[in-house]
């Protein structure tokens, strides 16, 4: 695991700038087809575990704001297409492609052998790419169950200004801010996901609307994060894994703001909060 940040801006091809440089710090990451025939400011990304390709993510990046992302189990780099199964758009049979926004300013990325957080600092946008920590790796013949946790092409909706790592999934805002997976446990194909034990309903157990959410803080006015687990939609709504160095909060106004650094037993997490009070944080380490 590892934490690394510095400055970019929102025109097209910054992304892609990035991420040469950034995955490519983990042995577990390469650029594997960035040939003209993909197009300008167009890449892909492959994925090992354990030495065997089981995902690559496709970046569109030639556009300003934000770039448009694929999963897929493979890649052909002779043909320059996609191989296999893919994660393209928000399940459902909808057509909102799946998006990572860009800002002027500061990012973060945390980066290890599964996956990645990519923070947006300015607007406290918090994105996951890859693969969880997940219970059963063996799920897919080895190809686990990778994830997109982020925005979405539906720029009309209330949620595409939202922190997606603190914004609920699978209801009204599931299409501004989508959470989905590539496989689920039994290998059905783009299904949505949710956070486990999450809510924006902070009502939903408490007749006190103020009382029922999880906000971070202790009687001892330390803080006190805890690594969010993923889980299917529907029966029997198997937890997948655990999103590392992950907590995502909520609408959860602990009287944080966004690019606030609290320490937790010596480790720092960087809160992030979008709109509507959307907040999450990711370990700095």
């Amino acid at each position: 695991m590892a934490w690394y940040e510095g400055n970019m801006n929102n025109s097209a091809g910054s992304m892609l700038a990035i991420w040469d440089v950034e995955l490519l710090k983990n042995s577990n990451w390469d650029i594997y087809d960035a040939d003209a025939a993909l197009g300008a400011n167009v890449k892909v990304y492959g994925h090992k575990t354990n030495g065997v390709r089981d995902f690559c993510i496709k970046a569109l990046d030639n556009q300003a704001d934000y770039t448009t992302i694929e999963i897929w189990d493979d890649w052909d780099t002779t043909n320059h297409i996609g191989v296999g199964n893919s994660l393209i758009y928000t399940p459902g049979g909808t057509t909102y492609t799946l998006r990572i926004r860009k800002t002027i300013g500061g990012y973060g990325i945390r980066l290890n052998d599964r996956g990645f957080s990519w923070i947006s600092k300015p607007q406290g946008h918090h994105y996951f790419l890859g693969r969880s920590l997940e219970f059963d790796p063996t799920r897919n013949n080895g190809k686990g169950q990778p994830i997109f946790i982020g925005h979405s092409s539906n720029t009309n909706h209330t949620a595409y200004v939202n922190n997606p790592m603190g914004s609920n999934c699978h209801n009204n805002h599931a299409c501004g801010c989508p959470h989905c997976e590539l496989y689920n446990a039994s290998g059905g194909v783009d299904q949505w996901v949710v956070k486990a034990g999450f809510t924006l309903s902070s009502s939903s157990s408490y007749s006190d609307g103020a009382t029922g959410q999880f906000r971070g803080k202790t009687t001892a006015g330390t803080y006190e994060l805890f690594e969010t687990r993923v889980q299917e939609v529907g029966a029997p709504y198997l937890i997948i894994g655990i999103l590392e160095g992950v907590c995502a909060l909520g609408q959860a106004t602990q009287g944080l703001s966004n690019g606030d650094i609290v320490n937790v037993e010596g480790t720092s997490w960087l809160c992030c909060k979008g709109g509507n009070a959307s907040v999450s944080f990711v370990r700095m380490d």
